[in-house]
């Protein structure tokens, strides 16, 4: 399956910067690859810097293959065909914005630990639905209940949701608390476990929406069952283009 061009109506807004040693990247050039550091990353693309010289003959729409290595030194180089969308010169160097392209091969290399540097903060949020096409419906234990509180998922991303509540739902939320919610999700086989960090909560027209975050602090879970739900947001996302 193959990502969406990108376009301003479907972008990936956010991007990470890469710390100090923990991202590499080999751009292979007609002379030859050349090892530069990333600059940043995001689910749709990578900035990097290049010499003058080293850049010249590249141009918006080249092509390149990029080799990166990322995050713990042990996990595999990822290849990736990438498109230049952007040149910024600066003296004797030139900033290079590229997309990737075929993202679905690029996530299939990626190990547990990478995923973070992908997915931060969601780049991709769909309105999810279940098997019946119905909006997805999920629940937690809100504090001071015993009932289990349940929700429609407004919209969903790999880093986080977002949910409705009807004003006559009772229940305790302060900024940072942790919730465990369960859920599942279309072709996954068992429930989805999830510890969410509250984030931020709106009133529209009387219905409340918050927002939460996967907490990664949960332990490595977390991070496997947030790949599981990117690619389920791919798909949907998929689906929502074709119409």
């Amino acid at each position: 399956m193959k990502l969406p061009i990108f376009s301003p109506e479907n972008r990936s807004t956010y991007r990470v910067s890469i710390p100090e040693g923990q991202g590499m990247l080999w751009v292979g050039l007609s002379a030859g690859p050349v090892k530069v550091r990333m600059d940043d990353v995001s689910s749709r693309g990578c900035g990097f810097t290049l010499g003058a010289e080293e850049a010249a003959g590249l141009a918006e729409g080249s092509e390149l293959v990029l080799r990166m290595k990322i995050g713990d030194p042990k996990a595999p180089q990822l290849f990736i065909r990438s498109e230049i969308r952007s040149l910024r010169s600066e003296g004797e160097l030139v900033h290079i914005g590229a997309l990737f392209k075929e993202c679905d091969r690029l996530y299939q290399q990626l190990d547990v630990s990478q995923w973070r540097y992908f997915n931060r903060r969601g780049a991709f949020r769909v309105p999810p639905v279940n098997h019946r096409g119905e909006p997805l419906r999920a629940s937690f234990y809100a504090k001071g209940s015993e009932e289990r509180v349940r929700f429609t998922v407004n919209d969903l991303s790999s880093s986080g949701l977002a949910i409705r509540l009807s004003g006559s739902q009772e229940y305790q939320l302060s900024e940072t608390q942790c919730v465990r919610s369960t859920f599942e999700l279309p072709g996954v086989p068992d429930p989805l476990d999830l510890q969410l960090r509250f984030i931020h909560r709106t009133f529209i027209k009387g219905v409340e929406r918050i927002g939460f975050m996967i907490d990664m602090r949960a332990t490595a879970v977390a991070e496997v069952q947030s790949e599981t739900i990117l690619r389920y947001v791919m798909e949907r996302q998929s689906q929502l283009l074709r119409g």
